[in-house]
C-alpha cells in the first residue's frame, strides 16, 4: 500500500490504540473510536480523529464510516454476548462497497481437539465467546466476501498484560499443555502487514510459531516479573496447538517473537 488511506480503527483499546498510532506515523488519515470521556482527548492528542461510539450507539448511523477505505475492527465480544454479531454487522454495513476490512477474531473459535488446528480446521468452538465470534465471522464474510480478512488472535500478551500476573499464587490445571500466545508488537505488525500488502479475502491465525508447555513458561515468566508463581497440576488434557498455513510462506509476515520465551518482560 503506497498511497495514503483513510483508515478507521473501530475500538481504540489495548490493541486498537497503538495500532492507530502506528497508522498515523505512516502518514495515513486515521479515525478511531472509543466509548467517550477523556480517551477522546487522548486519541486527538496522538493525531487520531476521534469518534465517540458507546455500545448503545453502535446500531445508529455513523456517516463517517462510509468515507473510510480500510476499517479494522478490534472490538472484543465481552459485553455483547449473543448480540455480538448484530453489533459488528451494523458497523460493517455502513462501509462503502470498496472498503476493505480486517476483523480481529480469536482462536477460541477452534475446539480443543488435543492436537493441531489451523485455518483449514472447522470453527466449532463452544467455549466462552466462541459461538458469538463464529457467528460474527460468518455474517461479515457473507457481506464482504473477498474484501474481508479475518485474523484469529491467540492469547494476547504485552503492555502490562501478562497471564503470569493473573495466575500468580493460584492453582492452575492442565500444566503440561502447550500454550498459544502472541505479543502485542506482533499483533500490530501482522495487521499492518495485511493492510500494507493488500492481503485480502484470507483467514489468518495470529500466534507465535513456538508453543512451550504452560507450566514451564509461566513459572519462567513469574520469576522474571518477580511475582509469586502459580502452582500447576501436571496434566495434559483439553488443549489445542494453533498453527498457521501461512507459517512456511517466505513472503508472509515474519514474526518478531518466535516463542513466548522471547517476549520482553
Amino acid at each position: 500500500m503506497v498511497s495514503k488511506e483513510k483508515i478507521g480503527v473501530i475500538g481504540c483499546g489495548w490493541l486498537g490504540f497503538p495500532l492507530a498510532i502506528r497508522f498515523v506515523k505512516k502518514g495515513h488519515e486515521v479515525h478511531g473510536t472509543t466509548r467517550g470521556g477523556e480517551k477522546l482527548k487522548e486519541l486527538d492528542a496522538n493525531g487520531i480523529i476521534s469518534h465517540a461510539l458507546p455500545m448503545e450507539e453502535m446500531l445508529q448511523p455513523q456517516n463517517w464510516i462510509n468515507d473510510l477505505s480500510i476499517v479494522v475492527v478490534t472490538i472484543p465480544p465481552s459485553g455483547f454476548q449473543a448480540s455480538y454479531a448484530k453489533y459488528m454487522s451494523a458497523i460493517i454495513h455502513q462501509t462503502n462497497e470498496h472498503a476493505k476490512v480486517v476483523f480481529i477474531s480469536s482462536t477460541s473459535v477452534y475446539a480443543d481437539n488435543n492436537g493441531d488446528v489451523d485455518e483449514n480446521t472447522t470453527a466449532n468452538g463452544e467455549g466462552r465467546n466462541g459461538p458469538a465470534i463464529i457467528q460474527a465471522e460468518k455474517e461479515l464474510q457473507e457481506k464482504l466476501k473477498h474484501r474481508l480478512t479475518i485474523i484469529r488472535m491467540s492469547g494476547l500478551v504485552g503492555e502490562n498484560r501478562h497471564p503470569a500476573r493473573f495466575m500468580s499464587g493460584r492453582t492452575i490445571s492442565n500444566g503440561d499443555a502447550p500454550i498459544n500466545l502472541i505479543h502485542l508488537e506482533d499483533c500490530i505488525g501482522l495487521i499492518h502487514w495485511v493492510v500494507e500488502n493488500g492481503f485480502w479475502g484470507k483467514i489468518i491465525n495470529g500466534v507465535s510459531p513456538e508453543h512451550p508447555v504452560k507450566k514451564e513458561y509461566y513459572q519462567y515468566a513469574a520469576e522474571k516479573l518477580n511475582v509469586p508463581p502459580a502452582q500447576f497440576i501436571p496434566e495434559k488434557k483439553a488443549y489445542k496447538i494453533v498453527r498457521s498455513i501461512w507459517e512456511m510462506d517466505p513472503e508472509f509476515y515474519a514474526y518478531r517473537y518466535q516463542s513466548s520465551f522471547d517476549y520482553p518482560l
